[in-house]
């Protein structure tokens, strides 16, 4: 009987680990990631030359990240154009915001992601030419009382993602 339990209790210890610890903040398109206030899922990532009206500049393409959304929180969260970055290297210039919004399926650049809503579209980023893997990055940002400009900073969830060329 002492055996038995020393080797449940041994087995317990092992496992352990597994069971808890750190949040998992990386992720691949397809997984469901889960914030405080929603969950989202980066659906496809797919390359252009264009959207819509919007070239980009000379050297770089565009990467179109398509998202679903959904509330988890017991209000409206407020959104905008600013909450992904796309991320590719380590340095301050390896890293971009979306554009503006173009219409179609784009997230608007503002918008209520309405408690119990999913809201699906895409994000458009512009990338240089030779750039094939990058990150998706969401980073929640928690207000501090009643002031608009002070904020503590949440997880950071990173979703890798292949451009194809």
């Amino acid at each position: 009987m002492k055996k038995r339990f020393l080797a449940v209790l041994l087995l317990a210890v092992l496992l352990l680990p597994g069971c808890g610890g750190e949040k998992q903040t990386a992720f691949q398109v397809g997984d469901k990631v889960e914030t405080y206030w929603f969950q989202f899922t980066v659906d496809q990532v797919k390359t252009t030359d264009r959207w819509m009206d919007y070239q980009p500049q000379e050297g770089d393409r565009l990467a179109v990240c398509y998202l679903t959304l959904d509330s988890t929180f017991s209000e409206a969260v407020p959104m905008n154009w600013a909450d992904f970055v796309l991320r590719w290297g380590d340095g301050e210039d390896d890293g971009t915001c979306p554009i503006e919004y173009q219409g179609q399926e784009q997230l608007p650049d503002e918008y209520d992601l309405v408690k119990g809503e999913e809201r699906t579209g895409c994000l458009v980023f512009e990338v240089p030419q030779g750039v094939t893997q990058a990150k998706l990055v969401f980073q929640e940002l928690f207000n501090e009382g009643d002031s608009d400009s002070v904020y503590t900073e949440g997880d950071t969830y990173y979703v890798d993602v292949d451009l194809p060329i």
